[in-house]
C-alpha cells in the first residue's frame, strides 16, 4: 500500500502539478456508450494526470451518455477501455476525426487493484503525448485485442 501510495504521488507530481489541464472524457462501454463520471477512480486518475474529466458533474458516478454529448463536451483526448469490438475504426466511425482517442488496458484502470497505479501511468503518459503534440501526437494503434497496445501492455508487478 505505502508503495502505491509513493506511485501515485510521484504521478501526481510529475503530470499534474502546474500543468493546463486538458478537457478528457473516458469511456467505459460501448453499447450503450458509458462514460465515467463524478466520483469514480477514473476521474480521480484523469485529475492525478494533469486533466479533468469533462463529465465531472455528471449525475451519476458511471454515465450513459448519446454520441452528440460525447461531441459536445469539448474534449481534447477520449480514452477508452473498450476491447471488444472498438478498434480504431470503430472509434472513429463514433468520433471522426474530430477528438483524438486512446486505447488504455482496463485490466489496469477500470478494475481496482494495486494494478491501478500502472494504469494511471499509462493515463498520464497518453495525455503527456496529447501535451507534446498540441493535438497532433501520435497515439498508439490499437487493433481491437485486448492488451496489444506498446504503451497500454504491462504486467503487473509482485
Amino acid at each position: 500500500a505505502a508503495r502505491f501510495r509513493r506511485r501515485m504521488d510521484a504521478l501526481r507530481t510529475a503530470y499534474g502539478t502546474g500543468v493546463r489541464r486538458h478537457k478528457m472524457l473516458y469511456l467505459v462501454w460501448n453499447a450503450p456508450l458509458m462514460a465515467a463520471g463524478r466520483n469514480t477512480w477514473i476521474s480521480s486518475a484523469l485529475e492525478t494526470c494533469g486533466g479533468v474529466n469533462v463529465l465531472a458533474n455528471a449525475a451519476t458516478d458511471f454515465a450513459i451518455i448519446s454520441r452528440e454529448t460525447a461531441l459536445v463536451t469539448d474534449a481534447e483526448l477520449v480514452l477508452h477501455g473498450i476491447a471488444e469490438g472498438f478498434d480504431d475504426a470503430a472509434v472513429e466511425a463514433l468520433f471522426g476525426k474530430r477528438i483524438k482517442t486512446a486505447y488504455v488496458n482496463p485490466d489496469l484502470l477500470q478494475r481496482p487493484s494495486l494494478r491501478l497505479a500502472e494504469g494511471v501511468a499509462n493515463v498520464c503518459r497518453l495525455i503527456g503525448v496529447r501535451r507534446a503534440g498540441a493535438g497532433g501526437g501520435a497515439y498508439p494503434r490499437y487493433s481491437g485485442v485486448a492488451n496489444d497496445s506498446p504503451v497500454n501492455h504491462s504486467t503487473p508487478g509482485p
